[in-house]
């Protein structure tokens, strides 16, 4: 497990970050190399991806797509630090869950990819 401590807390266990920051906000650009779903415990997110701007609350989450270049801010919002939870779903992670599924008891239907 890490653990850091300077202007903020973070722990990761199996790839499953608990982030608190208690300064007024903390920026960062990053490409996400897998995919990530983040929920939002307090405070707030806020995530730029392809000029589009997007806040992320208190008790909502955001599902970010693998190989994309993202800007996110972490930041208190009414008093509230920021605090969330970031759960990161590798390659090898989702391939080894899918082997887990019964595909037989979800009776998926091919889709149609031709489009007029």
């Amino acid at each position: 497990m890490e653990f850091e401590r300077s202007e903020s807390l973070r722990f990761n266990y199996h790839n499953i970050f608990f982030s608190y920051y208690f300064n007024n906000e903390r920026s960062c650009t990053q490409m996400i190399h897998d995919h990530m779903l983040v929920y939002v415990y307090s405070g707030e997110l806020v995530v730029e991806e392809n000029n589009q701007r997007k806040e992320i609350h208190s008790g909502e989450c955001v599902f970010l797509r693998r190989d994309n270049h993202v800007s996110m801010t972490k930041q208190p919002k009414n008093k509230e630090q920021f605090k969330a939870i970031f759960m990161i779903f590798s390659r090898n992670f989702l391939r080894e869950f899918y082997q887990t599924l019964d595909k037989k008891s979800y009776h998926l239907k091919p889709t149609n990819t031709n489009r007029a």
